[in-house]
């Protein structure tokens, strides 16, 4: 009797993990230029993706070819060069994608970033289940102003900084400004 009832519940075990929906979870993407790029991918499949793109090894030696670079910034063909991501890998699969959403609108366009932000925010929330966490930071010393917005779910993270005050290359003091940018890891 034993052994009929150790089978059966190995039977029907077996039948229900067969016949049930699996469940992969996909790795979460960004949409770069109208090309999905998502974590964990595959260096040489990540390229081929990005390839029309202007490309540039970030923050290593002169001469390191492209196809092994750690940190890579995906630029618009024409001047003047827009970075409209960061891209980080590890070993041979992508660790970490920064987009930059800010070249979206100009200036301090208030209507086009709340679009903007809206389409960042609705986006990061497609099929998530998880919760935001809202921070801030914010930094004050003589004349200069730096307020940061962090929004963060699961390994999504949405920045919101505005500066002002802040000295350009050539010491002038440089326009207000707001940067808005998305990365996951």
């Amino acid at each position: 009797m034993f052994e009929y009832l150790k089978r059966n519940i190995i039977a029907a075990l077996a039948a229900a993990l067969l016949l049930a929906p699996i469940s992969v979870k996909a790795q979460p993407a960004v949409d770069i230029l109208g090309t999905e790029i998502q974590l964990g991918a595959e260096r040489r499949a990540v390229l081929a993706k990005i390839s029309a793109f202007r490309l540039q090894c970030f923050g290593e030696a002169a001469g390191v070819p492209i196809s092994e670079c750690k940190s890579i910034l995906v630029q618009s063909n024409q001047p003047p060069y827009d970075t409209h991501a960061h891209l980080v890998f590890e070993g041979n699969q992508l660790k970490s994608i920064r987009k930059y959403w800010s070249h979206e609108y100009q200036g301090t366009e208030p209507g086009k970033f709340v679009q903007t932000l809206y389409a960042v925010i609705s986006s990061a929330t497609l099929g998530s289940s998880v919760p935001f966490q809202i921070t801030t930071a914010e930094r004050r010393d003589s004349g200069i102003v730096q307020q940061t917005i962090i929004i963060s779910s699961g390994r999504r993270t949405i920045t919101i900084s505005y500066a002002e005050g802040l000295h350009g290359t050539s010491g002038t003091i440089l326009p207000p400004f707001v940067n808005l940018d998305e990365s996951i890891e």
